[in-house]
């Protein structure tokens, strides 16, 4: 089955490493909204040939009206001038009565702007979210794996909310100063709807003992989807839907996985943040050992609930730490000084260790002949 977003466990990761956070539990979700079809005209702005913008200052600013009076003005043949005359009226910037040429609204202000306007009709898509009414923004339009059903394995459907589609939320947007910035163009001038149905955006939505209640993750951040977030934080439906959801018996959750896996001496106990944990040794994390050399710190979810694997010796925490910087270098995770910088401050919070330094990753990747992860360094530095 094909997934549908990331690993939950990567949620539960980064709100964990969210100062002051108190992750409880994680539930797995499909949040309704509006796929809007909309078609629309829009005046979209494009560089002006040369002789097509001195003809049309002749015409608005020396009073030319005439094939043969701009002929003659510009000193061209008058089949030139017919030519550009024909293309600027079929693109809405000339009108030709009487062999009389006259500069249309769109024409006047394509002078006066400096660039030449042509209005398109076209059609977009639009989407808005069922809790609020309100439009998501151009993040929301890639990586986000919208669903075309509520049913999906995994997955827990918030159902129905409200009534349809309303017009006026199209009206709204269409009206804001910023609509670029939720994939309506500037240049819009008339945007009309022609249907609307629902769709379901898949999240991880992890609950929290503190301020927000709930942290949203989604596929169109890497991290935290604050719009969605805020969203989800301020709506009383799905507040109300989700203070619904029974309590994971967390004792019992995870008491039956680490059985399963022989681990029956482990007994989970939670760290001072709240967040419950199998403490293992140190020969538990290795390549030939249980879990992989990078697996400490890191979370296993199950059922609306989640456990931290974690080993006392600090050595293994940071070659956790190291095994983990230099594989999301080679995976081109982080591209800038800025992103890996927040990224090994997170692994230092995750990890309980000093927050590692570019300087470390540099001799981590030496030591270890980590080319790849070098290259990567050496294009950020």
């Amino acid at each position: 089955m094909t997934d549908i977003l990331y690993p939950a466990y990567r949620a539960v990761e980064v709100a964990a490493a969210v100062p002051g956070a108190r992750p409880l539990r994680i539930l797995s979700m499909l949040l309704p909204v509006w796929r809007v079809e909309v078609a629309t005209t829009v005046r979209e702005a494009q560089p002006y040939e040369v002789f097509d913008r001195f003809l049309e200052r002749g015409i608005d600013q020396a009073g030319l009206d005439t094939v043969a009076s701009l002929a003659l003005f510009f000193g061209v043949e008058a089949s030139l001038v017919e030519r550009a005359v024909a293309f600027l009226t079929t693109i809405g910037h000339l009108t030709l009565a009487d062999d009389r040429v006259s500069l249309t609204a769109l024409g006047r202000r394509s002078v006066r702007d400096g660039c030449r306007y042509v209005v398109k009709e076209d059609r977009t898509i639009l989407y808005f979210d069922c809790l609020s009414g309100g439009p998501l923004p151009r993040s929301h339009y890639s990586g986000v794996n919208y669903q075309s059903r509520q049913d999906h394995q995994g997955f827990h459907g918030l159902g129905s909310l409200g009534p349809d589609f309303q017009a006026k939320a199209l009206d709204a947007l269409v009206n804001r100063r910023d609509r670029a910035e939720f994939n309506l163009p500037d240049g819009l001038t008339d945007a009309r709807m022609e249907s609307f149905n629902k769709r379901w955006i898949p999240v991880h939505v992890v609950e929290n003992h503190g301020d927000p209640r709930y942290f949203v993750f989604s596929g169109a951040t890497a991290g935290r989807d604050l719009h969605l977030e805020r969203v989800c934080n301020a709506s009383a439906v799905f507040l109300d839907a989700l203070g619904a959801e029974p309590a994971p018996d967390h004792a019992r959750i995870w008491r039956t996985w680490l059985d399963s896996r022989g681990l029956h001496s482990i007994q989970p106990v939670s760290s001072a943040s709240g967040v419950l944990r199998a403490v293992l040794p140190a020969e538990s994390f290795g390549p030939r050992a249980m879990f992989p050399a990078h697996r400490p710190g890191t979370f296993e979810s199950f059922r609306q609930s989640f456990l931290q694997l974690w080993c006392e010796d600090g050595r293994i925490r940071t070659r956790a730490a190291a095994e983990r910087a230099l594989s999301m270098l080679r995976s081109g995770a982080v591209r800038s000084a800025r992103e890996l910088d927040e990224r090994l401050i997170q692994l230092g919070t995750q990890l309980e260790i000093r927050t590692p330094s570019p300087n470390q990753v540099w001799n981590w990747a030496s030591e270890r002949e980590d080319h790849a992860a070098l290259d990567a360094l050496g294009q950020i530095y």
